[in-house]
């Protein structure tokens, strides 16, 4: 089925696939810039092996930049809801020892200290 053929297109070595396929992968493949890849019909086998070589090269590396940034992206909002957390402490903290300075809310501060 379709997921045999696109794991031959993806995965298979380059020298290997006949040349019908690598010009399928070379149809909608784009370069680093964004730019449609011109490639004659006539084109050498050669050729062609080249060009998907690079292009496979060229998305894996794209490939990992984007796993990267991701990686990056949840670290800072675990960072940020640690911060929030110790921020939430703290205010609690406060709280707490407002309420035990005061001779009627000294219960109510226990309570806070307990619940922190």
């Amino acid at each position: 089925g379709l997921g045999f053929q696109n794991r031959v297109i993806q995965h298979a070595p380059a020298e290997a696939l006949p040349r019908t396929v690598l010009l399928k992968i070379l149809t909608n493949a784009k370069d680093s810039e964004g730019n449609t890849l011109r490639l004659a019909p006539d084109a050498l086998t050669d050729l062609l092996v080249a060009k998907v070589q690079a292009y496979r090269k060229d998305t894996s590396a794209r490939e990992r930049a984007r796993r990267f940034a991701k990686a990056v992206l949840a670290i800072r909002l675990y960072i940020v809801a640690i911060l929030i957390s110790y921020v939430d402490l703290a205010g609690d903290v406060l709280v707490t020892l407002t309420l035990l300075q005061s001779e009627t809310s000294k219960q109510s501060g226990y309570v806070t200290m307990g619940l922190t």
